[in-house]
């Protein structure tokens, strides 16, 4: 009930950040945590959204692609044998880290779960650039209240969704 209350007189609000942005969560003097985003009405099973996961590009013209890779491995520690670790070790050590940023256990449990189950969700972007990450910027830096700014971009959001179903 503490949650409806909070949500209802807008002391909450729910975001899809990029998983890389948690170090800027960190200075944030307000309570936080990561939960799973809500499921649809004909959803059987939370989805991750693999949007904004990172990645690295190797432009096609690059005579030695491999070289690359190994390259950024070393630079990053993230494979043998630029690690003294054993897979299993690295892997505790890499949830470890985690577990030293995020702010609660059900946090590590929710980010352990979307690494693990990553899926394409081509609708996402689309809804982002009419009008969620404009409503996003305007909660988050300018104040805005959340069902206000939502509201403001609702109908840009809605247009693409039929456009895009054709309806």
């Amino acid at each position: 009930m503490l949650r409806l209350a909070s949500f209802q007189c807008v002391t909450m609000a729910l975001g899809i950040p990029n998983i890389l942005s948690l170090d800027h969560f960190q200075q944030f003097a307000d309570l936080w945590t990561l939960v799973p985003l809500p499921k649809g009405p004909q959803a059987t099973e939370h989805i991750t959204p693999i949007y904004n996961k990172w990645m690295g590009v190797i432009p096609s013209h690059e005579p030695d692609p491999q070289a690359i890779i190994e390259l950024r491995g070393a630079m990053l520690k993230y494979i043998q044998p630029y690690h003294d670790m054993t897979s299993e070790e690295y892997e505790k050590f890499y949830w470890n880290t985690w577990a030293n940023k995020l702010p609660d256990r059900l946090s590590l449990e929710v980010w352990q779960f979307a690494a693990r189950n990553m899926m394409d969700t081509p609708l996402l972007p689309i809804v982002q650039r009419n009008g969620y990450n404009t409503a996003f910027t305007q909660i988050i830096v300018e104040g805005i209240n959340p069902a206000t700014a939502l509201a403001q971009v609702a109908p840009q959001v809605q247009a693409a969704l039929d456009e895009m179903f054709n309806k």
